[in-house]
Formats: C-alpha cells, structure tokens, sequence
C-alpha cells in the first residue's frame, strides 16, 4: 500500500526536525546479545527513554565508527549487556574505551554469567544490574534499569552538554569565538562548582574543565581590557585638559589672564562632571545588569533567585538616588511585585544542604518539622523557617525513605545499607534494625504507633517493635517487595511485589491472602479511608481494586505506561493514579474513569492530595509540581527544580507542602 499523504507530511516534517542535543541511552552490545538489546530500546523507549541503538541510528553510507562515536557523544548513559561475547568483542571494548575517555557514565546488565578478570576495569568498577534476578523476569529487573537510569538527570543532561561544546571548540582550535559568554557561562561555571563540591559522577573530565576555563579567562580579559580602554580615554582627557591649561599660563596677565582662569574652570568643570557621569554610569550598568540577571534566572523558572537578584538591585538604587536616574526604579519594582504578588509563586523556602539526590520527604504529626532523606547517605531535619535543626548520619549507603511515628517522637529511615534506623527528633539514634540481607526500600508505622513494617529487596517483610525488636519475618514472595500499606484500622498490611502479586498479612505475621491478577510488577498500594477498599497499581499499566476477602473487584484500564502512584482523596469516594504516559486518571470506586489530566512532559512520579481534599499535587520527571482541583482543573504549576521530583507531603493543616 503507498503511503497516505498525511504519512508522507508527518515523515516530511520529521525529517526537518533538528537532531536532539542529548539522548539518554547509548546501547552497547555484542550482535550475539541483539534480542536482548533490541528489547531493551523498545521498552525504554516506551517509557519515554531517547536512545541510541545502532540498528536504528545509523543511516546506510555513513561512516560506521564515526556514527558510533558521534551517537557516544551525545547519550547522557552509556549502557553496556554484559555477556561473554561482549566483554571478549575487540569493537565493544573500543566503544567502552572512547566512551571512558568522556567520562560518560557506565550503566551494565549483565545478560550471561562470565568470568570477571574478563572485564573491562571500567566496567568492573560498575555495580551491575542482574538481569538473571527474580527468575528472570525481565518486567522486574527492567525496573531497577529505569530506576538507575532517572538517577540524577539533570546533572548527566548537563554533563553532555558541556562536553559537546567543549569537543566543538577542541576540535576547532579552541577558537575564542566558541567560549562562552554570558549567562551560558553562569550555569556552566556553576555546574562545573556544584560537579567538584559534590563529588557528582561523572565527574567532568579535563576538556570540560579547560573549556570553562578558558571562558571565565576570557571573560576577564575582555573586562581587563575595557577597564584599560577607560583609563586611556581618561588619561587622554586629563592630558588634554593640562595642556589647555599650560596654554592659558602663558597669556598676558590682564583681560587675558582673566579669560584664563576662566577657561580652566570651565575645563575643570568639565572633567569634574565627566567622572560624575562615569560613576553614574558605572553604578547604572550595575543596577541594569542584576536586573537583567533577575529577569534571566525567572525565565529559567528560578524563582526565588531571581527576587533575591531584584532585591540586590533595588538597594544599591536605593543607596544612589541622588545620582542615578529615576526611571530605573520602574522596572525593578514591577519585577518584584510581579514575582511576589502573582498567584504562581508559591515557594516558600528553599531547604539546601544534602549533596546527593532527595528521595523521600515527611513532615511530622505537628506540621513543625520535615525530614528529608538523600541518598548522600543521611536524613536532615528542618524547620519550616527553612532552617536546617540535625543531620542524622549513621547509615553507610543511599537512604530510600523516611516515616513519622503517629505521636510524632520517631522517625524510621528506610537503606540500602539493608538496615532500618529509629531516630528522635534531638536526632539521636535510637535504634539499628538489622535482619535484612538486601536493600530496605520502605518503611511503615501501623497506626496505633506499636509496630513498624520494613519491606526489603530480600523479598521479605519484618515486623519490629519500637524498642528495636523483631516480632515477625513474613515469607512468601519470590520477589523484592516493593511497597506496604497498613489498612486504617490497623489490622490488616498489604504488601506488593515485583512476582506480580499482592499479599494480606495480620500483625502475628500470617498470611490472609494472595492476590493474583497483575501480569508485570506491583508498583504502589493504597487503602480506601474505610479501610474496605484496597487498590494496586502495576507495571502492567492497570490499577486494581480488591476487598480484604481477596476478591477483584475492579480492573482499570486507561494507562498506556507503568502505574507509578495511588493517592486516595480523604473522603475516599475519589483516587488518583499517576503514570509513567505522563498523566494523572482520577477515578470512583465503581471503577469509572472520572478525568483524565494531562499537561506533564514526564514520567508522573509522586501524588498527594491536601488534607481538606480540594486540591492535590503531582510530581514528575518533568521538574514541575502540578495542583489540580477534582474537577480536573490545573490550578498552579510550580516550577524551580532543576531535576526529578520523587516525593509529595502535605503539612497536616494543609498550609504547605515540600517537594
């Protein structure tokens, strides 16, 4: 059949669309391991992934290795299936090679057993991804890919950025007319600070930090020159005025002595004003630039740095009224009231201090405190002034999640240090629960406050008291247990799995049900308020409804991606389902479709709904938080990350909320 002409416009247009400046995957594999490969760019690329795959990247008559190098260059992660084939492939290794050399960072699955002194040392610094876990289901270890993958993105995307523009101005003789200038070389020299101070991975490598290097070195030496240009200028008025003088020394005493005088005071007068108006444009060139600053930073959704600029601008006017001219006051107060006074600007404090990424965030029962957990290995307690009160170190790997006990006293942190640790608030540690041989993703506190649930990657759930003890371990899953829910009553706590299936447990630590249906991975759990409702989503794209007899009472469908979170209104007549297909479906229990929200560019990561259930929030991959009505309505999008937003959490008068 030819195509239709509407096929032929889409490929047209396509076509003409300009190559992306960063991809997120560059596959490397060896041709033994193709179905694996060519599965994996399918998925990814379901998940909204951009990849590099040479089966589909490289158009015939280009040259093959410089395609290979170019599409290396390019990609933010460069993902390796390890099998004995690949690590033995002299053109692997060459790619692993020139992918090293840019620092890119390495990504592995290991597809086939193998002999590790066969490795790359660059692929054998890597922990690997087992892809042979949990039976070899593929649906499960693909998770963890994902999951590794979204690990600090905007960092990588960066990070490719800046090599590019640095590879361009390498290979064109480091010509001047590359560096950059400006606000481009703000962010950059930021980055490159943040990069080192940090310890971020990959760190930037020589080239990268040559190319900054060299701007902020030309920056320099083009305001040196200018200030040298300016003293020129001044010292050939100053000259000038001299020799007017020594001409009129030499006049007759009378009449023209008089005429004298008087034209060195007018060319004294003259240069007196020329430095006042130097001053005066020096300081005006200041206000302006913080201004235009101020403005940049709100364009680049940097809302509350953007104020902060405008405010420093308004001072140094304030400082100089009586030299600068009235009409630069306007600009700066229309920016400030347009910042402050506008609907949108809603951040209220800007809590920094963790050095890796933020996961998981909770406020206590009082709404005084939030805990933030990182996986720079600690938790920080703050207040809501934005003042940071403890940094609880104690865990040795990234810290998952962060609970409040109900009365408030304790906070439990979930690691990958496959311990679970009781803090109070002074930040002392209480307790370390040890007894996990794996990752403890997740933590929850029944809700009379005696019993906490600890879900692990050992495919276990225990049971602890607050006194550190171990009541129960509960067995049963052949997966790593993904997520846990108390039911409100207490009674009942469900946990969900990477086998697919949903188990009910009571507190003595026996198990009430299996609940089968779900043909990829449980992702999330949520029980209705009455506690007779419970729902799972999946990665199967379907949310589920059961009640506690073990019965399905409704299947879902509606997402095209993975069902990422479950949030039930307060009222629970109303749930919400985020979704990796970048959209929010709120639903009745009856199992009806009630909206479909759309307007996120990225995987929808976390949801919550205020305590009044009026509003409820979204955060996504995208770097924005959206507040929706249940009418469907977008109320705000809040934007000012700069990467992922993993984790949502009303305070309880639902005044504020952190992200």
């Amino acid at each position: 059949h030819p195509p239709t002409s509407l096929q032929e416009e889409f490929i047209t247009q396509s076509l003409r669309q300009p190559p992306l400046e960063s991809l997120d995957v560059f596959i490397s594999y060896s041709r033994a391991d193709s179905d694996l490969a060519r599965k994996l760019n399918e998925e990814l690329q379901l998940q909204g992934k951009t990849t590099w795959f040479d089966q589909e990247s490289i158009a015939s008559g280009s040259d093959f290795q410089q395609e290979i190098y170019q599409g290396i260059k390019v990609c933010d992660n460069f993902l390796f299936i390890i099998s004995h084939r690949s690590v033995n492939s002299p053109y692997c290794a060459d790619e692993v090679e020139y992918a090293a050399s840019l620092n890119k960072r390495f990504v592995t699955v290991l597809h086939r057993q193998i002999n590790t002194t066969d490795l790359h040392p660059q692929l054998g610094r890597v922990q690997w991804i087992d892809f042979n876990q949990h039976n070899r289901d593929f649906n499960a270890n693909f998770h963890q890919l994902v999951r590794t993958l979204d690990t600090d993105r905007g960092h990588l995307r960066s990070h490719s950025k800046w090599l590019q523009r640095a590879l361009e101005w390498g290979q064109k003789g480091k010509s001047a007319d590359l560096l950059l200038r400006g606000s481009e070389f703000l962010i950059a020299q930021n980055w490159l600070e943040e990069t080192e101070q940090q310890h971020k991975q990959p760190a930037a490598n020589p080239l990268q930090k040559e190319f900054i290097e060299a701007s902020q070195k030309a920056i320099a030496a083009a305001a040196a020159e200018e200030k040298r240009r300016q003293s020129e200028i001044l010292l050939l008025q100053e000259e000038r005025t001299k020799e007017a003088e020594a001409r009129l020394a030499q006049q007759k005493k009378s009449l023209i002595a008089v005429s004298m005088l008087l034209l060195a005071a007018v060319a004294l007068g003259v240069v007196a004003l020329w430095h006042q108006k130097q001053a005066e444009k020096g300081t005006e060139g200041q206000i302006n630039a913080l201004n235009r600053f101020s403005l940049l930073l709100a364009k680049s959704n940097q809302e509350l740095d953007a104020v902060v600029e405008s405010i420093r601008a308004g001072k140094l006017l304030k400082k100089n009224l009586n030299i600068v001219k009235p009409e630069l006051e306007e600009p700066i107060l229309s920016f400030l009231q347009a910042e402050v006074y506008r609907t949108g600007f809603k951040e209220r404090n800007r809590l920094i201090g963790h050095t890796g990424a933020v996961i998981s965030v909770a406020f206590s029962r009082d709404g005084n405190t939030i805990a933030s957990a990182s996986w720079d290995q600690t938790i920080k307690l703050w207040n809501l002034q934005g003042e940071e009160l403890k940094t609880l170190r104690g865990h040795t790997d990234w810290v998952y999640q962060v609970a409040f006990s109900p009365d408030g006293k304790t906070l439990a942190s979930a690691s990958k240090d496959n311990t679970v640790k009781l803090w109070n608030l002074q930040g002392e540690e209480l307790k370390t629960l040890r007894g996990h041989t794996d990752w403890v993703y997740q933590v929850a506190f029944s809700p009379d406050g005696k019993t906490l649930a600890s879900a692990s990657k050992d495919n276990t759930v225990k049971l602890w008291n607050l006194q550190g003890e171990e009541l129960k371990t509960l067995r049963g899953h052949q997966g790593e247990v993904s997520d846990l829910a108390f039911s409100p009553d207490g009674k009942t706590l469900a946990s969900g799995s990477y086998d697919n299936t949903v188990k009910l447990w009571n507190l003595q630590g026996e198990e009430l049900k299996t609940l089968r249906g779900h043909t990829g991975a449980v992702s999330d759990l949520a029980f209705s308020l009455d506690g007779k409702t419970l729902a799972s989503g999946s990665y199967d794209n379907t949310v589920k409804l059961w009640n506690l007899q073990g019965e399905e009472l409704e299947t879902l469908r509606g997402h095209t991606g993975v069902v990422s979170d479950l949030a039930f209104s307060p009222d629970g007549k109303t749930f919400a389902s985020g979704s990796y297909d970048n959209t929010v479906k709120l639903w009745n229990l009856q199992g009806e479709e009630l909206e479909t929200l759309r307007g996120h560019t990225g995987v929808v990561s976390d949801l919550a709904f205020s305590p009044d259930g009026k509003t409820f929030a979204s955060g996504s991959y995208d770097n924005t938080v959206k507040l929706w009505n249940l009418q469907g309505e977008e109320l705000e999008t809040l934007r000012g990350h700069t990467g992922v937003v993993s984790d949502l959490a009303f305070s309880p008068d639902g005044k504020t909320f952190a992200s």
